[in-house]
């Protein structure tokens, strides 16, 4: 089946993103477990069960409450029927999967909004270097 002329067109603009994607992968595998870095992760994953249980989160530093919150609606998402002691419970037995989740989301964010920017740039200059 032939590629539409659209796709052909616009293909290339997730090379960089494609490559952004496959590096942080790699990255994050050939790192250790969450727990064991040096980064404030696990503060982001308590400050997310705080906002979801409607309380203020302790620590407020950068990226603080919009990452915060994303994690409070990644852990509702993913525990959509439970009850809100359940969500904490399955949180707190399963903090790396929680945390990969939300790694997940943010490497999805980054992929579209990078080729969404890059798409835009082509449309509006049709200079390949520019929009890569």
């Amino acid at each position: 089946m032939p590629l539409s002329p659209k796709i052909k067109e616009y293909g290339f603009i997730f090379i960089i993103p494609s490559l952004i994607i496959i590096l942080a992968l790699f990255i994050d595998a050939a790192t250790s477990p969450y727990w064991l870095r040096f980064d404030p992760t696990y503060a982001y994953l308590l400050n997310g069960l705080n906002l979801l249980k409607g309380l203020p989160p302790v620590d407020v530093f950068h990226p603080g409450t919009p990452l915060q919150m994303l994690c409070a609606a990644v852990y509702w998402i993913l525990n959509i029927s439970q009850p809100l002691p359940k969500i904490v419970e399955n949180v707190l037995t399963a903090p790396e999967f929680y945390l990969h989740a939300v790694h997940a989301v943010l490497l999805t964010a980054l992929f579209a909004s990078s080729a969404l920017v890059s798409g835009y740039l082509y449309h509006k200059t049709r200079d390949k270097i520019a929009a890569l």
